[in-house]
């Protein structure tokens, strides 16, 4: 009898098969574990080397094990040149080195889970900076604690900050003029206000002026800040000394710098000789930065230097240069809420912002509408020969009810247009039948209003600006100014034809 062959695998042979592919299968899988930690590692790696903090691991017996690029370089070390040293004996000044070393006791026997502190750092050219460290203990798998992070924060600048507010407010309470004390305080006329709120504005306005303290003029469009501005610089110990004013939001980005730092000949094309900024125009004297809200933050750093330090240099050149500088800033925005979004840089807010002075919207002040209507009237009237001496009190009680979103600088164009249109002794307003809201171009409504009140005077005089009968005369203007005017409105004598054709004027 033929014996069978048996053909079905051995038992054992399956079991090698399917060992094999669970040898192969866990291969792979750390292969790829493998690269995902790698992966993550270089990225860890990447972010402990840009971020702006000291990051750093200590062993049990405080000797640096790793310390971050940023870290380094600001003890003035390499990485690598720091490994190997105590922290505590090389680092640390002698007041904190107990009480540092009693922490990190406490935290590797696992009293303490994190803690935070500040201690100051010495660094490898002497400097010493105030760092804020926070710490933690790094466990091993089995749970026992080998090691200590620490991350540190350098806030050496913010003591800075704060130490200079501080100086600051220190010499104005030295300075300052109370409300009860005799002060000779000289208001130009266009200064007029007795409410509460506007009287509190120009008490602050008195007690700064005559110190050395930048000051920060908030308020709503068209308030009256240059009008401060150009009050506290009268009445400061600078008052006899250069007083320049810059409107940041009017230049071109690509200009400001030039514009208030003045270039090198050569510093760009059209350089063709040196040019001083407006600091040094200003050296000795004051700086108004109207519209400080709208400075580009790449712009920032370079007027904080100067305003910090009196240092800078022109466009293009490498000398540096020192001013004597007072700067008085305004802006209708909140520059709180603009640091908080990121648009204004933090320490230029706090270098600015030592004396704050918020100038009350008109809607606000309410009892000082009849002096100032009075005293827009006097000078428009005056300006365009004007002889009115009559205001209803229908038009006086709707000026008063209306809130003047635009504030002064809107009442002002409204009664100058109300001054130019008016004919006789009382002055009439045609604005009401507008809804009594001002248009966003009411300064192009004004001059359409100018340019054709000097149209009909010319007409009426016959073109003749010069002399007797003149139209100079008639506007009470000199002669000049009225070329200048008409220049500005573009007003030019019309042509006419005559019956052969010719043009003539």
């Amino acid at each position: 009898m033929t014996a069978e062959i048996e053909t079905t695998p051995a038992p054992f042979v399956f079991l090698i098969v399917m060992l094999v592919i669970m040898l192969v299968t866990s291969y792979v899988e750390r292969f790829r574990l493998k690269r995902k930690l790698r992966s993550h590692e270089k990225r860890l790696k990447a972010f402990m080397q840009n971020i702006s903090l000291v990051v750093m691991e200590l062993d049990c017996a405080g000797h640096v094990t790793y310390i971050n690029e940023f870290g380094a370089r600001l003890l003035g070390y390499t990485p690598e040149a720091l490994v190997g040293l105590s922290w505590f004996e090389n680092f640390l000044l002698a007041p904190d080195i107990s009480l540092t070393r009693k922490l990190y006791t406490e935290i590797l026997n696992g009293k303490l889970h994190t803690y935070t502190f500040k201690t100051v750092v010495r660094c490898r050219d002497g400097a010493e900076l105030s760092v804020s460290w926070l710490n933690f203990a790094i466990q091993e798998a089995d749970g026992e604690i080998q090691s200590m992070m620490s991350i540190g924060r350098d806030v050496s600048g913010e003591e800075s900050i704060a130490r200079l507010v501080a100086q600051l407010q220190q010499e104005l309470e030295k300075e300052k003029i109370t409300a009860t004390e005799p002060v000779q305080f000289e208001l130009d006329n266009n200064v007029i206000g007795k409410s509460e709120a506007f009287m509190y504005a120009l008490q602050r306005a008195m007690q700064v002026a005559t110190t050395h303290a930048p000051v920060l003029l908030e308020g709503e469009t068209g308030v009256g800040k240059e009008v401060f501005a150009n009050l506290i610089h009268q009445n400061s110990l600078r008052r006899s000394t250069p007083f320049i004013k810059v409107n940041c939001g009017a230049l071109p980005k690509d200009l400001i710098e030039d514009e208030l730092f003045g270039h090198e000949k050569g510093a760009f094309t059209s350089a063709l000789q040196a040019r001083k900024g407006r600091f040094e125009l200003a050296d000795g004297g004051t700086l108004f930065l109207d519209e400080i809200g709208e400075l580009p933050i790449d712009m920032q750093p370079k007027l904080l230097r100067v305003l910090q330090n009196g240092e800078f240099e022109r466009l293009g050149g490498q000398k540096t240069l020192k001013v004597d500088v007072r700067v008085l800033a305004a802006t209708n925005r909140n520059l709180a809420e603009e640091v908080s979004n990121g648009n204004f840089r933090e320490d230029l807010y706090y270098r600015l912002n030592v004396f704050p002075i918020t100038i009350p919207a008109l809607r606000n002040r309410k009892e000082d509408l009849t002096d100032l209507i009075n005293h827009f009237i006097t000078n428009k009237c005056r300006e365009y020969n004007k002889s009115i001496e009559q205001l209803s009190r229908a038009d006086l009680q709707r000026l008063i009810d209306y809130p003047w979103p635009g504030n002064i600088r809107e009442l002002k164009n409204v009664i100058e247009r109300a001054v130019i249109t008016s004919e006789g002794r009382q002055i009439r307003f045609d604005w009401w039948q507008q809804g009594g809201k001002e248009t966003a171009n009411a300064d192009q409504t004004l001059e359409r209003i100018e340019k054709d009140h000097i149209l009909s005077v010319m007409t009426r005089c016959h073109w003749k600006i010069n002399g007797e009968n003149g139209a100079a005369e008639t506007l009470n203007m000199h002669p000049n100014t009225l070329r200048s005017k008409m220049k500005r409105l573009g007003i030019t004598r019309p042509q006419h034809r005559n019956g052969s054709g010719e043009t003539t004027e």
